[in-house]
């Protein structure tokens, strides 16, 4: 609708141009428009999919900390098949989150990986979930997302998924 067009229009030039996100009150209002939009015209198309809802938090300070927590939400699930994603996605996230790809690590042998390839590998990580689940998100104090996730955030809006909604 012409609402969510300006809404996020109105968001990327906030960040962009001075460096302000929008308050959390906005942010939660625009969600809460958007999935209802999305919920009626999802409803028909995607009763037979998964619903994933996932709540996760924010850490103003902590790279990666929202994203990564959206991310074990995903693996927590009971129907998360690692052999479902590519290889150097689950190789590059293990950097920031071990565990996901742990039979494979040899922890001697681990190298940095540079933050665009974590990037993204988390960014294909939840288009690929999104094709298996409805991912409903719950974002905690979202004023205090960190950087990176917060790009990660934008990036994924931009993209307008239909099986993902965040509120």
């Amino acid at each position: 609708s012409g609402g969510v067009k300006f809404y996020k229009d109105f968001s990327n030039r906030l960040i962009k141009d001075l460096g302000i996100r929008p308050s959390s009150e906005l942010v939660s209002r625009y969600n809460d428009i958007k999935m209802e939009n999305k919920n009626i015209a999802l409803s028909s198309r995607n009763s037979s999919m998964n619903r994933l809802t996932i709540r996760s938090y924010c850490m103003k300070n902590i790279d990666f900390f929202w994203i990564t927590d959206v991310i074990e939400g995903i693996i927590e699930d009971k129907s998360f098949n690692p052999s479902a994603f590519e290889e150097y996605i689950l190789r590059d996230i293990s950097f920031i989150l071990p565990h996901i790809w742990e039979e494979h690590i040899k922890y001697d042998d681990i190298s940095p990986v540079p933050p665009v390839r974590i990037v993204k590998a988390c960014i294909n990580f939840i288009i690929k979930a999104s094709k298996d689940h409805c991912l409903d998100i719950t974002i905690e104090n979202f004023e205090d997302m960190d950087k990176t996730s917060g790009a990660i955030y934008e990036y994924m809006c931009k993209l307008n998924l239909e099986n993902i909604t965040y509120s």
